[in-house]
Order: C-alpha cells, then structure tokens, then sequence
C-alpha cells in the first residue's frame, strides 16, 4: 500500500510539473506576443534551449528576430550568431556581421568579441584593424575571451598587434585580467611565459 501512495505521489508530482511548465510557456508566449522584445527574446531563448517548452530552432530564430528587429542588443547578437552557425536560418556571414555590427554599436560585449574574433579568421589589413578593434572594445568591458584573445594577437608576431609599442605588456595585462576571471587559457599562457598571475 505504501508502494502504491509513493508512485501516486510521484504521477501527482509529474503532472504538476507538466502543468506548471505549459503555463508557464503560454506566459511566456502571450508575453512575447505582447511585441515587448525582451519578452520575445526570453521566449525564444526557451525555444532554443527546449527550457519548458520543445525545442525548436526555426522558431527560437523567427523570435529572436522580432526582438532584434526591436532594437534588442542581446538578440542582435543571437541573430548574428544563428547566421553565423546556420542555426535554424541559412547560414549567411554578411547578415551574421550585420547583427552582430547592430548589437555592437550598442556596446553588447559578446557581439563586440564575436565580431573580433570574425575578422581575425581573415589576412588582409582591413579585417586584422577590426578585429583588434573589436576585441579592444570588448575588453575594455572584462570580457574574459576578449582579453585572452586580444593577447595572443598582441604576442603574434605574424600580426599587426605585435607591432605597437608595449604590445608584450598589454598582452601580459591582458591575460592577468582574464586569469584573475579563471579564464583556463590565460593562466595557462601566463605559465608558459613564465609569468606569475
């Protein structure tokens, strides 16, 4: 009998669950609906992730859209990403910069380091300036990646960045900004240098 109330109890719990999940997916739907593009952004990170509703990319991307369209810097930078990845929308690196370059102008770390990190896939002069460009800026907000990879464009030789004058000190600062973040990289190039956190 016991057996039986403790399975009753776990059935009960899970119908709870599910019940408290489906409302709070429709709160979030009819909020997004609503055209309130944080809510959007919140609904479709929930499709993205599958968080108390199905997964589903195309959707987590058509309303991550609508909040992007809203001005909302961290769905710029989701858009630039899905773009980027060819994550529930075509893959497409023009359109990826051009959210990415939105959330950016709003000062959005994580668009700024993404960005960087775009340009210096590329040799010309053009993209290595934007790249330091974009990684400065990132950085400039403690945004661990940005100083880590600032710092090995700054150790290159084969780059522009090791060119500037105190372009080793800035690169040792860098990484101590990003270590004292755990950042694993950064203390683990701090070691190889020989150089103490």
């Amino acid at each position: 009998m016991k057996r039986c109330n403790n399975i009753a109890l776990v059935l009960l719990f899970a119908l709870c669950v599910h019940a408290v999940r489906a409302a709070v997916s429709d709160d979030a739907k009819a909020a997004a609906e609503s055209g309130d593009a944080k809510a959007q952004f919140c609904y479709a990170e929930m499709l993205r992730d599958g968080r108390g509703v199905a997964k589903n990319m195309k959707e987590a991307a058509k309303w991550t859209r609508k909040a992007a369209d809203g001005g909302f810097a961290a769905a710029q930078c989701q858009m630039g990403l899905f773009y980027m990845n060819g994550l529930g929308v075509e893959q497409d690196d023009d359109k990826a910069v051009e959210w990415l370059g939105k959330a950016a102008a709003q000062n959005h770390a994580q668009a700024q380091y993404n960005l960087g990190i775009y340009y210096a896939r590329f040799s010309d002069k053009e993209a290595q300036r934007l790249s330091v460009k974009w990684l400065k800026e990132a950085a400039k907000q403690d945004y661990a990646d940005a100083e880590y990879n600032l710092a090995k464009l700054y150790l290159n030789p084969h780059h522009p960045a090791s060119k500037e004058q105190g372009a080793g000190r800035q690169a040792i600062q860098l990484l101590r900004l990003a270590a004292a973040q755990s950042h694993a990289g950064a203390k683990e190039m701090l070691e190889e240098l020989g150089v103490n956190n």
